[in-house]
């Protein structure tokens, strides 16, 4: 992963600029994209890797919510608001509250089927 990186890294400010494209959003995320893999460096400098890091936020166990509407699944809450100012401390960009809320969703860190959803008993929550 190190190797990978640290050819992203390699993207120099004059590949950037030259980024054919006509909007500047697309530009400013592949400027965060060289950011966050400077951040992720040095999240391994500092003898953590980022799974053992975001996990932390959980305790290393998925979070079981028993949402019985969809409607009550939140799109952040405190542990991602959390998790965002951590990460944007560190360098990172693009990881707002509501990023990281749906990234700890896609990764596990938090089951929100609902209760009627075959998933959410196979994910481990109970009703």
């Amino acid at each position: 992963m190190r190797k990978l990186t640290n050819s992203i890294l390699s993207f120099t400010f004059t590949f950037i600029v030259r980024f054919k494209c006509k909007k500047s959003g697309v530009k400013l995320k592949v400027n965060g994209f060289v950011k966050n893999a400077k951040a992720y460096l040095n999240l391994l400098d500092q003898g953590l890797t980022l799974d053992s890091y975001l996990w932390d936020y959980v305790d290393g166990e998925t979070v079981q919510n028993n949402w019985l509407d969809s409607e009550q699944v939140p799109a952040n809450n405190a542990t991602s608001d959390t998790m965002a100012k951590d990460l944007k401390k560190r360098g990172f960009t693009f990881v707002g509250s509501t990023i990281c809320y749906a990234y700890m969703q896609a990764a596990g860190l938090v089951n929100d089927h609902t209760q009627s959803c075959y998933r959410h008993s196979q994910l481990g929550g109970s009703c």
